[in-house]
């Protein structure tokens, strides 16, 4: 059919948006970096506690303990996989 883009120009753009989706996802997570946050703890992922923040942004933090099903304050850290690395708030004694 006339005027239909070649598989490269159609590689090209595909590239470009994955290029772009990473940069925005990138941005968002680094823009939540030091904001302290409740996470959902729900699963272990190697070294990880694995949950979500309120907004749904994956959190992995590192604790020997299995603490699924628990909400932690946590302050958020660098980006890490898909989500951020998490620190626990130390609790106030």
């Amino acid at each position: 059919m006339p005027g239909q883009l070649t598989a490269a120009e159609k590689q090209r753009r595909a590239q470009t948006l994955i290029a772009r989706c990473e940069e925005v996802r990138l941005r968002f997570l680094r823009h939540l970096s030091g904001q302290q946050m409740e996470v959902l703890l729900e699963q272990r992922e190697g070294p990880f506690m694995m949950g979500h923040t309120a907004n749904y942004t994956p959190v992995y933090l590192e604790c020997g303990e299995y603490l699924a099903g628990r909400a932690l304050t946590v302050i958020l850290r660098e980006p890490l996989r898909d989500g951020l690395r998490g620190e626990s708030v130390p609790k106030p004694e």
